[in-house]
């Protein structure tokens, strides 16, 4: 059984990104399924923010750090994280390693793109749909009816907190064998329509930086206005967890 940390009320795995990678293919190869959340500083903005986004959180099978600032949270608990799973990575790790799986990806900016960029055509075996997807019931429904037509075991949501969230929180009950991920913009960064961060700013945290220089306009509001209130809630669950389990030892 995985080991996790406890991080403003959801339990984080304390795993990398080889045992991601490797947990992720066994439940597919099993058809054990579940949803997926990898968890990052927007995400937990959002939490705080919209008590009904928290509570939906809540529902994820697994949930792994894919932001540094949930890494560092662990280190500071005491109960640390070896390395932050970035979803950039890792969906480029299961796209690669994965050579058997039937997979869907719904959403993104041209994953044919990525795909060939990690070297593998767009075979009978890949699902794509980069249509307008719509989280109210008759989008959800056309999504599930497509995805149950193909069966896969890995399923790709390039949608954006938020919406990719509410999706597979619907969609785990209809497809109980998929393992379902939510990825945001992983496929842009892979195919290189979008840049990513060189890997020093990202091994300090710094990615967003990179990022609002990037897109300053679309991002700004995120980064400046969104992103410290969850910064603050994550501090104070930090020293939460901390107290807590100080006052379990203390009783032992």
């Amino acid at each position: 059984m995985m080991e996790t940390v406890r991080i403003c009320g959801l339990n984080v795995g304390r795993i990398g990104m080889q045992a991601a990678v490797e947990m992720i293919a066994e439940r597919a190869k099993r058809r054990q399924g579940g949803w997926l959340a990898l968890l990052n500083l927007e995400m937990v903005a959002r939490a705080k923010k919209q008590p009904e986004y928290f509570e939906l959180l809540k529902q994820a099978d697994i949930v792994l750090a894919d932001g540094m600032p949930i890494v560092w949270a662990s280190n500071k608990i005491g109960l640390p994280i070896p390395e932050r799973v970035a979803g950039v990575d890792l969906t480029q790790r299961l796209l690669a390693d994965t050579f058997d799986f039937r997979i869907s990806i719904i959403g993104g900016e041209n994953p044919s793109l990525a795909l060939s960029k990690i070297g593998i055509a767009n075979e009978k075996r890949f699902q794509i749909d980069t249509g307008i997807v719509q989280a109210d019931a008759t989008g959800i429904a056309r999504i599930e009816a497509m995805l149950k037509e193909h069966d896969p075991q890995l399923v790709f949501l390039a949608l954006g907190v938020g919406k990719q969230d509410i999706i597979a929180s619907k969609l785990k009950a209809a497809l109980p064998g998929a393992v379902i991920m939510g990825v945001g913009g992983s496929f842009e960064m892979i195919a290189g329509i979008k840049k990513r961060a060189p890997r020093a700013m990202q091994k300090i945290g710094m990615e967003w930086l990179f990022r609002l220089m990037i897109e300053p306009k679309r991002l700004w509001k995120r980064y400046l206005v969104n992103y410290p209130p969850g910064a603050i809630w994550l501090m104070r669950c930090v020293r939460e967890e901390k107290r807590r389990l100080r006052k379990e030892a203390a009783a032992r």
